[in-house]
C-alpha cells in the first residue's frame, strides 16, 4: 500500500509529537528518580501538559494531535476519524515512543524502577 504525501505528513507529525511527549514527560520521571535535587511530581505533570500544548501548536494542524493510540481508536470508533488511517497513526505513535525510550535509555544511567509505581505495605503501629 502506497501512502499519499498527506498521510506521510500526518504520520510524521504524530511520530514527532509522541516522541516529544514521551521524551520530555518520561524523561522528567527518569531524571527525578536518578538525580538529587529532583523535580517535584507537580513539575513533571506541568512538563507533560506543556509538551502536549506545544505539540498541538506545532503539529496539530497537520495530524490533529492525537499522540495516543487510545485517542486515535476513540475517534475512529465514533466515526470522527477515517478507519483506514488508524494503522498509519498507530505505527507513527509507536515509532515515536520507542525512539524516545531508546534515546532516554542511551542518555540516562540505569535506574531501579524506571518511574514505576510500586506497592508498599506499611507496618502496623
Amino acid at each position: 500500500m502506497l501512502l499519499s504525501r498527506a498521510q506521510v505528513s500526518k504520520g510524521l507529525a504524530e511520530a514527532v509529537g509522541t516522541f516529544a511527549l514521551v521524551f520530555a514527560g518520561c524523561g522528567g520521571i527518569m531524571v527525578a528518580e536518578r538525580f538529587s535535587g529532583q523535580p517535584s511530581p507537580a513539575a513533571i505533570a506541568v512538563v507533560f501538559g506543556l509538551v502536549v500544548a506545544a505539540m498541538i501548536y506545532a503539529v496539530g494542524h497537520i495530524s490533529g494531535a492525537h499522540f495516543n493510540p487510545a485517542v486515535t481508536l476513540a475517534f475512529a470508533v465514533t466515526r470522527r476519524f477515517p478507519l483506514r488511517e488508524v494503522v498509519i497513526y498507530w505505527t507513527a505513535q509507536l515509532s515515536g515512543a520507542l525512539l524516545a525510550v531508546a534515546l532516554l535509555y542511551a542518555l540516562l544511567p540505569a535506574g531501579a524502577g524506571y518511574g514505576a509505581t510500586l506497592p508498599m505495605i506499611e507496618p502496623l503501629k
